[in-house]
């Protein structure tokens, strides 16, 4: 679409386009959720209940910390929509993702409705778009790489930590 555009559009228009490029930029998030549970899956096949982190009930572990890192990636993205119950942690909505990329879309968001209010030209939109896309681009992939890392940081100890308790039994 924006390739096609020849001359600038209206505020309006202009603002209909910046909804619909916040929403292409969050595209492949359910992707990074896939990513991070198959890095883990050996661990979740062998999956155990477990009171963690001062809860007063069981959980699974594993899932646990995948659940919690996926909790907190989602968050980044700015569409907080956990339902914390019992099970704990169920979603309701796997298109979330952590305060980071939210705070980024709100401050581009910003930038993007003052651009469109002053002088502006096509070109000027066209970049500030492209920016945004590859922006966000480069961040997913950044938080991405950090939970990956994290979170296998996080299932190992829990290996670990369980290991030490069969010993000690």
């Amino acid at each position: 679409v924006l390739n096609s555009l020849k001359e600038c559009p209206s505020k309006e228009d202009l603002r209909n386009i910046w909804n619909h490029t916040c929403g292409v930029a969050k595209e492949g998030l359910d992707n990074i959720y896939q990513q991070l549970k198959a890095s883990i899956q050996k661990y979740l096949d062998d999956d155990f209940l477990d009171t963690l982190d001062n809860s007063t009930f069981e959980v699974f572990a594993y899932n646990y910390r995948l659940k919690e890192h996926i909790s907190r990636l989602f968050q980044a993205v700015g569409n907080e929509e956990v339902e914390y119950t019992k099970d704990f942690y169920k979603y309701q909505n796997m298109s979330i993702f952590y305060k980071t990329l939210g705070n980024e879309e709100v401050e581009y968001t910003k930038d993007f409705y003052t651009l469109i209010n002053n002088k502006h030209t096509l070109d000027d939109i066209l970049k500030f778009i492209y920016s945004y896309l590859e922006h966000f681009k480069t961040l997913k992939k950044e938080l991405h790489q950090k939970h990956q890392k994290e979170l296998l940081a996080d299932v190992e100890q829990e290996r670990y930590t369980r290991e030490q308790c069969k010993i000690r039994r």
